[in-house]
C-alpha cells in the first residue's frame, strides 16, 4: 500500500512511456483544476453573485475572474500533454501563485492542502517526465542513427 502511493507522489521514470505517463498525470491534474473552476465561474457569473466560503462571509471563492484561472489552466493542460517543458514549468509556477494566494486570503484548510500538495507532486513529477521524455528521446533517436548520445561524450 505504501509502495502504490509512493508511486503515484513520486513514479519512477526510466523510459518513454514512464515519462508520458507522468506528464499525463499533470495533464489529468490541471484539466480538472481548469474545467472545476471555469464551471464554478460560470455559475458565479450567471447568478450574478460570486461564490463564497459561506452565505454569510465575505470570502470570495470564485467570480468572474475564475474564468482566467480556468483559462489557465486549461491553455497549461494543453501544452504539457505535447511535451512542453516550459509550459509544464509554468503550470507549477501558477500552481504556486494559487497555494501563495490562498494563504494570502485566508482561504487555506486541511482539505484544500491536501489537495494542493497531490496536485503540486503532480506538477512537479510533469516537470520531470517533461525533461526525462526529451533527453530519452534524444538517447533513442541517437541509437537508432548509431551516433552516440551527447550524455556519453561528456558534452
Amino acid at each position: 500500500m505504501v509502495q502504490r502511493w509512493k508511486h503515484r507522489l513520486w513514479p519512477t521514470i526510466v523510459d518513454v512511456d514512464s515519462a508520458r505517463s507522468a506528464v499525463r498525470r499533470a495533464v489529468s491534474w490541471s484539466t480538472i483544476w481548469a474545467v472545476l473552476s471555469g464551471v464554478l465561474a460560470l455559475i458565479a457569473i450567471f447568478s450574478g453573485r460570486p461564490i463564497a466560503e459561506s452565505p454569510d462571509s465575505t470570502r470570495v471563492l470564485y467570480d468572474g475572474w475564475s474564468l482566467l484561472d480556468a483559462a489557465l489552466f486549461g491553455l497549461v493542460a494543453w501544452k504539457i500533454r505535447s511535451m512542453s517543458k516550459a509550459w509544464s514549468v509554468t503550470g507549477l509556477i501558477l500552481v504556486a501563485l494559487n497555494i501563495l494566494f490562498s494563504l494570502a486570503s485566508g482561504q487555506f484548510n486541511p482539505l484544500t492542502f491536501l489537495v494542493h500538495v497531490a496536485i503540486v507532486f503532480a506538477f512537479i513529477n510533469g516537470i520531470r517526465g517533461a525533461f526525462a521524455y526529451h533527453r530519452l528521446r534524444e538517447v533513442e533517436t541517437t541509437r537508432e542513427l548509431g551516433l552516440t548520445p551527447r550524455s556519453q561524450t561528456g558534452l
